[in-house]
């Protein structure tokens, strides 16, 4: 089963790329612009245009090594292009810097679980096949982090981080922003609240904190009735 995808671009070949363009139901965004650029497909919806089609940017760094002279260079999975264009850059031709910390950042932590010491010239092919899975996990948990933020309803932005092991978003996890209860199952508000007007200055009938016996955790100017140095227990 598939879904007919039409793209624009080429509108002499419309008719034929109506028919033999199709691409599978359950496929991510960044898959479908990968086909379309490989392709040299136009699509208005994922952006890919006669201007940008042709447009290089880098989605993470797969391999690394150093020449004898001392340049470095890296191996590249460019964003929307499959693996199979990958190249080798040197590093004056990259600007991410950030792809760059994150890619030293996990080689780092492999050759040390290795126990190995230095940065050398060329990496094995278990070392690069670690890398790469981590930075697919990265993508994929980045990926879920904007769709959990889209999903939730409060103002808090919601981090995804696994720096645990290689798995990536559950696969049956539904984010909802209100509790759901079973068949049969009712939850009951508690009642809660008081008729102070001044809670801090003027309880009524002992409530707030004279209803547990303590005295109002914080003081007029939002600060913690506490001494430095001392615990605070939730």
């Amino acid at each position: 089963t598939g879904v007919l995808m039409y793209f624009g671009g080429y509108a002499e070949n419309m008719a034929q790329i109506s028919k033999d363009c199709c691409v599978p139901c359950k496929i991510t965004v960044d898959e479908l612009e990968t086909l379309c650029r490989g392709e040299r497909l136009y699509c208005q919806e994922l952006n890919v245009n006669r201007a940008n089609v042709n447009d290089y940017e880098v989605e993470f760094l797969c391999d690394y090594k150093r020449t004898r002279e001392g340049e470095e260079f890296y191996f590249v999975k460019w964003k929307g292009f499959p693996a199979s264009v990958n190249t080798w850059e040197p590093k004056r031709n990259l600007k991410c810097p950030k792809l760059m910390k994150l890619f030293h950042l996990d080689l780092d932590q492999i050759l040390k679980s290795q126990k190995r010491r230095g940065l050398p010239k060329r990496l094995d092919k278990e070392t690069v096949l670690i890398l790469i899975q981590k930075a697919k996990l990265r993508l994929s948990l980045h990926q879920w982090e904007t769709h959990l933020n889209k999903t939730r309803n409060h103002p808090g932005r919601i981090f995804v981080i696994n720096e645990v092991d290689q798995d990536g978003p559950p696969k049956h996890f539904t984010y909802i922003n209100n509790y759901k209860v079973g068949p049969g199952i009712v939850i009951n508000e508690m009642a809660v609240g008081c008729e102070c007007r001044d809670c801090l200055n003027e309880p009524v009938n002992g409530c707030c904190p004279g209803a547990s016996l303590h005295r109002m955790a914080y003081n007029d100017k939002g600060q913690v009735r506490i001494r430095p140095g001392q615990p605070i227990y939730a």
